[in-house]
């Protein structure tokens, strides 16, 4: 990905699978990510894509539980980053499509980062980066406006 963030100090690896997001300093979160969820304070911030897969795991609805689901996804992840040394606490989305496919919405404040895949499951990840200290009022504020805009995207998508 060659763009440049709207934080300027923030730090960017990407390979065939993975993008990582980090800077020094680390980031205020919210989210409802893979792993690092609600409000937090992360080091690095990780969009893994899952190529040539539909969904994360190869599992179908109701063959196992949503806890061992989430747990498998979570030592998934783990596995990632003890391979490619990512500073922990760490923020991680699994997308099943390339990391790579990016659209990206960039202003002097403000920067969306937007990963969609429309194959018979629908998924759409966003990150939003904000060069500006937030409250956690207004950071909720926020983070409701990304889902809305999210939902009303995948609603017009079908």
């Amino acid at each position: 990905m060659k763009t440049k963030i709207c934080i300027e100090d923030i730090k960017i690896k990407k390979d065939d699978h993975t993008t990582i997001f980090y800077r020094d300093q680390g980031f205020q979160i919210i989210g409802n990510s893979t792993m690092g969820c609600g409000i937090d304070y992360v080091k690095s911030i990780v969009h893994h894509g899952l190529k040539n897969r539909e969904a994360p795991l190869p599992y179908k609805e109701g063959e196992v539980s949503r806890e061992e689901i989430d747990n498998e996804k979570k030592e998934y992840l783990k596995a990632i980053f003890d391979y490619k040394e990512i500073e922990e606490p760490a923020a991680a989305i699994l997308s099943p499509t390339e990391s790579g496919e990016f659209d990206i919405i960039i202003n002097e404040n403000v920067t969306a980062i937007v990963n969609s895949h429309n194959g018979q499951r629908l998924f759409m990840s966003i990150l939003v980066f904000v060069d500006s200290n937030l409250n956690k009022k207004t950071l909720l504020k926020l983070f409701k406006a990304t889902i809305d805009a999210k939902n009303a995207a995948l609603w017009d998508m079908g």
